[in-house]
């Protein structure tokens, strides 16, 4: 066989002596084989005798990359698949669907954002929960991520869940903002959701961890909604260490730019750290249904009270005025923008008048302005 491949190729190997493999030779030399040597065998010698240490490298990386891949995708599947599994027969027992279909449970929106949803209860309209987890499949920000947590994760935040609970009887609820924050995360969350900014920081006494605070806008919210079930949820181990938020909100994450972005639209909204202990776990399904029991209490309640409610109103009221002071400025922008044009139209006109067209012109404007003179001082007068 040797013998016929070089019979075939002779004149092919022998004309470039310089070619792909001299060139390869140089970059991964032959093992103990000179230049001379190796520039007068054949294709079939070349290929036994080549020295293959790059190219495996090169495989081993390929291979390391793709297996790495495959299983940092899979973990965050995982990951979502677990919690759910540890949550969802709490969630069987108030809602009649859990998942995007009877048969489906999960949507795979990205490798490392997760959908789901519940519905089938009384006085909740549905629940949305959006996993967002670390983007482990892009190396170079996942390795970045040891050294500063806020990188190569959705957000900044690493593996979490944001469960958003919407009532089925909003116009029964009202406005009114309350949330439960542990206390590492109130500068994000300010900086991040506007309804944080129009409420008080609180402690409160009955709160089982000093970890935790109250956002608030009047301190009656607390009487309805700081529930026994709540404070035995957040004192349970491992709450702390995943809690982020738990809130009931009228208004919404951005600042509210037109009356409409005003009216009610009360959701309640929860943000925690996947977790990864079974006492967290349990946590979590507790603070889960701490939430979705707050819509049974705001729904079925008579509200915060005559003194909340009056704070409360005062509080929209001023936004509803920064509404009408935004509305009116860009009104008067826009009436500023329209007068520059009609100067400059005023002025491109005159410059293509005749001497005898501008000085009547200007005539015409000193009797304008003479009148509104007069006009003046008899109202003065």
């Amino acid at each position: 066989m040797d013998v016929l491949v070089a019979a075939v190729l002779p004149t092919v190997v022998k004309a470039e002596p310089n070619g792909i493999f001299q060139l390869l030779a140089k970059l991964n030399p032959p093992r103990n084989i000179d230049d001379a040597t190796w520039s007068q065998m054949t294709f079939v010698e070349r290929v036994r005798n080549y020295n293959y240490t790059l190219e495996l490298v090169a495989l081993g990386i390929s291979i390391s990359y793709l297996f790495f891949q495959y299983a940092s995708r899979g973990y965050n599947k995982s990951a979502v698949k677990k919690f759910m599994k540890r949550v969802k027969p709490s969630l069987a027992t108030e809602f009649a669907q859990v998942g995007v279909t009877s048969k489906k449970l999960l949507q795979k929106d990205s490798p490392c954002r997760f959908t789901t949803y519940a519905t089938g209860r009384e006085n909740v309209e549905g629940m949305i929960m959006r996993f967002r987890l670390k983007d482990r499949y892009n190396l170079v920000p996942f390795i970045s991520s040891f050294f500063n947590p806020s990188l190569g994760s959705v957000d900044g935040l690493g593996d979490h869940v944001d469960l958003t609970i919407t009532p089925f009887q909003k116009q029964k609820i009202g406005p009114g903002i309350f949330s439960v924050v542990n206390k590492q995360f109130i500068s994000e969350l300010q900086a991040a959701c506007y309804f944080y900014k129009i409420t008080k920081l609180a402690d409160n006494a009955q709160l089982p961890s000093a970890a935790y605070a109250l956002m608030l806008e009047h301190g009656d919210q607390t009487k309805l909604l700081l529930t026994d079930e709540l404070l035995s949820a957040l004192a349970l181990p491992g709450a702390d260490k995943i809690l982020r938020f738990m809130a009931i909100s009228d208004i919404g994450v951005k600042e509210p730019e037109t009356y409409k972005d005003l009216e009610p639209e009360p959701v309640v909204t929860v943000s925690m750290s996947l977790p990864t202990t079974e006492e967290e776990f349990t946590a979590a399904s507790k603070l889960i249904l701490a939430a979705i029991h707050w819509v049974d209490i705001l729904t079925e309640s008579e509200g915060f009270g005559p003194g909340a409610v009056k704070k409360i109103q005062a509080a929209r009221d001023v936004e509803h005025e920064k509404i009408t002071k935004r509305i009116n400025a860009l009104k008067q922008e826009e009436l500023d923008q329209k007068k520059a044009e009609e100067r400059r139209e005023a002025a491109r006109k005159e410059r293509n008048l005749s001497e005898k067209e501008q000085r009547a012109l200007q005539k015409k404007e000193e009797r304008k302005q003479s009148r509104k003179q007069r006009q003046r001082m008899t109202r003065k007068a």
